[in-house]
Order: structure tokens, then sequence, then C-alpha cells
């Protein structure tokens, strides 16, 4: 889509305004910390810290949720 990849790298969102809160979380995409552990350093061997952002989704809060899913309902 819009020759990218289906996933954004650290905090590099390109997506258009509209559906900036897509990957705009409370949590940031460029958390390197998954399940209480820091991983930040620890795959230099297997894309370093660009592919650790790039294989985990951010939780995102029932307010943010909402938002993002606002855009696509009419009502």
């Amino acid at each position: 889509m819009r020759d990218e990849k289906g996933w954004i790298t650290q905090s590099e969102n390109t997506l258009p305004a509209a559906f900036a809160a897509v990957y705009g979380g409370a949590t940031p995409e460029s958390d390197k910390v998954q399940g209480g552990v820091n991983l930040a350093g620890m795959f230099a061997n297997f894309g370093g810290d660009d592919a650790l952002t790039e294989a985990f989704d951010e939780p995102l809060t029932m307010d943010e949720v909402l938002a993002i899913g606002g855009i696509f309902i009419i009502g």
C-alpha cells in the first residue's frame, strides 16, 4: 500500500494525518520493553532495535480504540 511496509519502524508514522492515532497511542511504537523485559540492543544480528520495534504491537486504551474506530463509523 503506497509502496510501504504494513508496519512502522520505531515511531516513524507515515500514515495520512487522519489515521495518525493508529500508531499514536499512550505507549509509543518505539517502545523496546515487552513483557516487562527491556530488549533494547539484544538483537543486533537480527535487525537491531528497528526490527524489534517492528515486531510488536503496542496496546491501546479503550479511548484510543474508540477514537480510531470513529474514523470508520458513519452515523
